[in-house]
This record gives C-alpha cells, structure tokens and sequence, in this order.
C-alpha cells in the first residue's frame, strides 16, 4: 500500500463524514457524523485534530481536495452527513445553541479551524444555558488552536470555564469535567502553580460529592488521568501512578459496558491514557514499563500514525534504531499528520546506513 493510497482510504471521514474505517480520530469523526446526521446530541470530543490535518491529508493524497469549507464540495460529492452538514451550516442564523453546538463539534473534529472561527465569530457572548456556555467555550479553543499565543483566547477559555464549574444549575458532568480542565489550563497554559491547585481542590470538592460515584466512566477516567498532572508536575511518580492505574480501571470498564454505538468513544478514551501512562514511566526512568504502553498504543490504533511515531521515539531514544526505523516506517505507510516527520527519521536511517 502506498502513502497515499493509506491516506485517502483510512481518512476517508474527513472527507465523508462517514467512512468507519481507519485510526479511531477518523472513526470518532464518522461517529460524530452519524450522530449530527440523526438528529442526535453529538458529544464533546477529546481528541482535537491538529490545525494543517486537511493540508497534510491532500500533500499525502493528491485526489483529496482541500477544503476551507465544508460547502466546497461539490453537491454531487457529499455523502448524506456531509450535506445535513451544509444545510446546517446555510441555515447557521436560525439554529438553536443545541444545534449550534452540534454542528461546531463536528466542524472541530474535521479539522476545518479556520473556518470555524469565522463561523462563531471572535466575540460571541456567553449566554447561561449549557449549549450556550459549551459553544462559547469551544470557542475560545478553536481560536487557541488557529493561533495559540491569542492572549485573550486563553483568558476567555479560563472565563467560561469557571463559569461553567461554578454553575450550580449546570449538571456534575459538566461542572467536574470544567474544574478539571481548569486545573490542567493553570498548570500547562498559564503555569499559575496557585490557581491550579485551587482548582485542583474545586474539583475534589465535586468528585467527593455522593452524586459523582454515577458519572460515567469515561468521565471518571478522564478525571483521574487530569488530576494526576499535579503530582506528576512535583515529580511524584508512585502518586502519579496510582492515579492513572485509576484513570485506566475507569477506561477498562467504559469499554466494558460501552454499547456497540458508543464503543469507538470508550477505545478513543484509551489513546491519550496510554500516551500519558508511557510519558509517565519514562520519566520515572521505569523504561519497561514505559515500553509496554507506547506497544499497547499501537495495538490499540494500528492505523494511526502517531501512535507508531510514539513508539518509534521512545525506541530511538533508547538506541534501539532498528526497531525505531521500522516504527516511522510504519507512521509513513499510515499517512497524516505525522507522514513528513516520519519520512524525514526514515531518510535519516537511510543515510546513517550508507555512511
């Protein structure tokens, strides 16, 4: 199979919101796609996109057109999703906040930033209702993805967050997943050491409610493998550990009770533990173990590249440059995003054995 061949086919979503094949970011796509065509409430997504993936899919895929926008494409090219997407978008003035933020999730999963900025436009204001406060939240991260030293994107993505965490008429799942992803924003965005641990102790208020032991597990998940960023940040590994053993219990059974609909949202919640599990081990100089997650992320998205360019660097910094070449081999075969960078370490092994 050539580069461009894995690229056109296991991407197929991004530009058919509807192909379910490929890496689970393309799979989630065509889920979310499913979701907006039925009418139905499209849930919030972890993974984003980075911002050129359209761009490095057609470099990969020639016959692939690039698209500012999702109404580039012909009218006879759109699968049945890809036109309820247009018509959304044509009828953007008339929608509700719900639908508003059903169409900006999927717009956000195919990577089209640009134009989702300009969609929501820089200055839309909160409104107190949870459509409202998520769209005006999602946002300010679209306009952090298109320029990340937006100074004022940063702040506002504060702002709605606590605005969101302190609502009291909000339900838990929402407030608890703002509190968190708070104290995440001070520890990586902002390094306010103080805020974030006030955060930190926010969120913990709310996890020790009564009503937290019914939230779902992907959410408990994704609460464990957050919080465990403050000892991680103070070099405690043995905590830092156990709190992702926790984040990974919580994943285990998500998968465990997920229905066949909602299957590929509990293996996706898999892909940035794992990632997080084997960064973890390595700086705690437990390489082993380390190891074994970086191949358990591979074997759990064989199709994605970056899963492969995860492994191949981990190897690569151990000296152990065969397997590492053969890991970008793999990532270059898999196409986008992560096919130059995979290409330029596999020319690189090619010129170190000439020499």
């Amino acid at each position: 199979m050539t580069t461009s061949t894995a690229s056109g086919q296991l991407l197929a979503a991004y530009t058919d919101l509807c192909s379910d094949a490929g890496p689970l970011h393309a799979r989630v796509a065509a889920h979310l796609g499913a979701k907006l065509h039925a009418g139905a409430d499209v849930p919030a997504n972890q993974a984003m996109p980075p911002l050129h993936l359209r761009m490095s899919i057609t470099l990969d895929e020639p016959r692939v057109p690039y698209l500012e926008s999702p109404c580039d494409l012909p009218s006879d090219a759109r699968s049945a999703p890809w036109q309820v997407m247009c018509d959304l978008i044509e009828d953007w003035s008339a929608l509700g906040p719900e639908r508003r933020l059903d169409l900006a999730r999927v717009l956000a999963k195919l990577a089209f930033w640009t134009f989702l900025t300009d969609l929501l436009g820089s200055e839309e204001p909160a409104g107190s209702s949870a459509a409202e406060l998520a769209l005006s939240y999602l946002g300010a991260i679209v306009r952090c993805q298109v320029d990340p030293t937006d100074a004022a994107a940063v702040a506002r993505i504060a702002e709605i967050g606590v605005a969101r965490a302190t609502n009291e008429q909000l339900p838990l799942e929402t407030r608890l997943a703002s509190a968190v992803n708070l104290t995440v924003h001070y520890a990586r965005r902002q390094q306010h050491d103080a805020t974030m641990r006030e955060w930190h102790a926010f969120a913990e208020r709310l996890w020790s409610s009564g009503e937290a032991r019914g939230l779902p597990a992907v959410l408990r998940s994704a609460y464990w493998r957050g919080v465990s960023f403050i000892p991680y940040r103070a070099g405690d590994h043995a905590t830092t550990a156990e709190m992702l053993d926790r984040a990974e219990e919580c994943a285990a059974e998500a998968l465990e009770q997920s229905c066949d609909d909602d299957r590929v949202i509990a293996l996706e919640n898999f892909h940035p533990l794992l990632e997080t599990r084997g960064r973890a081990a390595w700086d705690a100089g437990d390489l082993v173990v380390a190891e074994s997650y970086y191949r358990k992320l591979v074997r759990l998205d064989p199709l994605d590249s970056k899963a492969h360019i995860r492994l191949a660097e981990f190897l690569r910094k151990c000296g152990r440059h065969a397997e590492a070449r053969d890991q970008y081999r793999d990532a270059a075969n898999l196409g986008a995003p992560c096919t130059f960078f995979a290409r330029a370490r596999v020319r690189e092994y090619a010129e170190m054995e000439c020499r």
